[in-house]
């Protein structure tokens, strides 16, 4: 899709630079297609020159004036950039095939479905030997693997919480990506699994179990054998490795990662990267180890 394009679609945007791109992403997002994305703080400039992936970005003026001469990729000025942008994304999703189409939902006959499970008619693949549940809904856009085990009310690709105030109003995001959940995987009742903001997707690794009442945001993804235990919630963009254990009523923060066999204590708010192997507990979450000193001074 050509930049100039979207004129079409938000009349008061301003073409400097005209270029292609076939995704969209936020300055953080790496992509195997030319994508377009937005700035609005200069403070994240470096990211968006060095993300090789970005061909073209809606700025506002002044940063339009800043990149440039710095940079030979497309750029559209907007008052508001971020709200340009997401108008489009959304225009995109309900308007145009640019996230594609769905396919009709594909059940293998070896499946065993409750009665009162809701799946979609289309975009959803299930395998072999898996079992759904009683009341769970099942959105477009996702694929089970065999021999996967969902609970009762779970919701599996939903709406992800992408939102932000615009003006006097509150603007939401809708989501146009996928849920990928392998083989083996156990999902227990009440979980909620949303699907990836654009073209991207979560990610549920082989064998991985999820408690009851677990929360899975847009874009997170499970390695391997991953254990999530009761009322966890994962915000977007998290990654968690292969073998990892995820505490009962712990918070992860958006776009953190967990290192393989790392440990998150039972209510740890965390905040920043966990290491491979490391063990952190608190709010907001430390190493144990130091977690247990402070506990100790203070008692």
């Amino acid at each position: 899709m050509k930049l100039s394009a979207i004129k079409n679609i938000i009349s008061d945007i301003v073409i400097v630079r005209d270029a292609e791109f076939y995704e969209l992403g936020l300055t953080a997002t790496q992509c195997s297609v030319s994508m377009l994305s937005f700035l609005e703080n200069t403070k994240y400039i470096d990211e968006l020159l060095s993300n090789a992936t970005i061909s073209c970005a809606i700025v506002n003026p002044e940063t339009a004036e800043m990149i440039k001469d710095r940079t030979t990729i497309g750029i559209a000025v907007s008052e508001s950039p971020k709200h340009s942008f997401f108008f489009l994304h959304n225009y995109l999703i309900e308007n145009t095939d640019f996230y594609g189409q769905s396919d009709g939902s594909i059940i293998d006959p070896s499946a065993d479905i409750n009665s009162t499970a809701w799946i979609s008619k289309t975009g959803v693949s299930i395998g072999a030997g898996t079992i759904i549940g009683p009341h769970v809904s099942i959105y477009p856009n996702v694929r089970i693997g065999n021999n996967v085990t969902i609970g009762a009310n779970s919701i599996i690709g939903g709406e992800g919480f992408e939102c932000f105030r615009f003006q006097d109003k509150a603007f939401m995001v809708k989501h146009a990506g996928n849920v990928l959940i392998g083989d083996n995987v156990d999902i227990q009742a009440s979980c909620c699994i949303d699907k990836g903001l654009f073209k991207n997707s979560t990610i549920i690794g082989e064998y991985t179990k999820l408690d009851n009442l677990v929360h899975i945001a847009h874009n997170v993804i499970l390695g391997r054998r991953v254990f999530i235990a009761a009322c966890a919630m994962l915000a977007g963009r998290v990654t968690v490795g292969d073998d990892a254990w995820i505490g009962p009523s712990a918070a992860l923060r958006n776009g953190i990662t967990v290192g393989n066999n790392g440990y998150v204590s039972i209510g740890a708010v965390v905040t920043r990267d966990v290491l491979e192997g490391q063990m952190v507990s608190g709010n907001f979450a430390i190493g144990h180890d130091k977690f247990l000193q402070f506990i100790k001074s203070i008692r």
